[in-house]
């Protein structure tokens, strides 16, 4: 698969930067539960969006039900993609990724307080 630079920096909030490893972890969990693994090679988090994007973007292409399946398993609706396709500028694939990646925060975040 070919990766398309779409991201320069990784799409985390500033205040949320030290959770990038977990993060990226993750995501990787949630790809492969569904039988979609991110090889990945221990690339850097930015490249690891960028694989992540070219990975969207070929769902988006070619197998759009699966892609909802794994937004199902990280728990975004289809109602919140659509509102918020509804009103994006950006591509399709990279409001998809912010999604996951707010979904995804929210998770870490709350695991991390209830071990406290």
């Amino acid at each position: 698969m070919e990766s398309i630079t779409k991201y320069k920096s990784v799409p985390v909030p500033v205040d949320q930067e030290n959770i990038i490893p977990s993060l990226i972890q993750q995501i990787k969990k949630d790809f492969a539960l569904q039988g979609y693994p991110i090889d990945d090679f221990g690339v850097e988090p930015v490249q690891f969006f960028n694989l992540l994007y070219s990975k969207t973007q070929e769902f988006i292409e070619s197998d759009f039900p699966a892609l909802l399946n794994i937004l199902y398993r990280i728990d975004i609706s289809e109602r919140k993609v659509s509102s918020r396709l509804s009103v994006s500028e950006s591509d399709t694939a990279k409001v998809l990724i912010e999604l996951i990646v707010e979904r995804e925060i929210q998770k870490i975040n709350l695991r991390n307080r209830f071990n406290r």
